[in-house]
């Protein structure tokens, strides 16, 4: 579930003295589900679209990125 307030929004740059928005070219979401299969597969477990054991779901509150000479992120909410 996206819970993100500005669903496509994903970053800011601010290298410049007026900071631009950073949006989205496709489905964040998607993206987010396709990394975590990719994580758990990697962890050694077998991941399934349906009629598994364990059932995981997640809500997606935070993706974002801000852009200077670096790049800094958060993985957890505030």
């Amino acid at each position: 579930m996206d819970a993100r307030a500005e669903r496509d929004l994903i970053g800011e740059n601010r290298e410049d003295d007026t900071p631009r928005p950073v949006v989205a070219a496709g489905d964040v979401p998607a993206f987010v589900t396709k990394q975590m299969i990719s994580l758990l597969d990697s962890a050694g477990l077998t991941t399934v679209a349906e009629g598994g054991d364990v059932v995981v779901s997640t809500s997606l509150k935070r993706f974002f990125v801000t852009e200077t000479n670096l790049y800094a992120a958060k993985s957890r909410s505030p």
